[in-house]
């Protein structure tokens, strides 16, 4: 099973484009509309430029290394929060308790880093 991850993971990929190039391709406006209400980081430069031309007041995300470093904490706290309780049930208390600590720190990064600044975005 974990050695058909990477074919899975080709396949996906080699669909993923395929389907992308045999679709119609999006209009102007929807791909602005999305590009403004979401402001992802990447490869959207013709896109970004309509978007700010639409509005002059528009900024681009550019908090590529911040929003890389809450994804990788969010994985890690979530991995936390289902590892967490199965070491209370096998009675691993001082395991358990060291990932309470450090689910409690990750939260408290996130709290900060991500989530007050989606509030504020709100």
């Amino acid at each position: 099973l974990v050695m058909s991850f990477p074919y899975n993971m080709a396949l996906s990929l080699i669909a993923a484009i395929g389907v992308s190039y045999l679709t119609k391709k999006q209009d102007e406006a929807s791909l602005t509309a999305f590009y403004s209400k979401t402001n992802p980081w990447g490869f959207w430069k013709p896109v970004k430029v309509q978007a700010i031309k639409k509005d002059i007041n528009f900024k681009p995300n550019n908090n590529f290394l911040l929003d890389m470093l809450n994804v990788v904490l969010g994985i890690v706290w979530q991995m936390v929060l289902i590892v967490m309780p199965i070491y209370f049930v096998i009675k691993q208390y001082n395991s358990a308790l060291m990932l309470l600590l450090m689910g409690l720190v990750i939260g408290v990064i996130l709290k900060f880093s991500w989530y007050d600044r989606v509030k504020k975005l709100e």
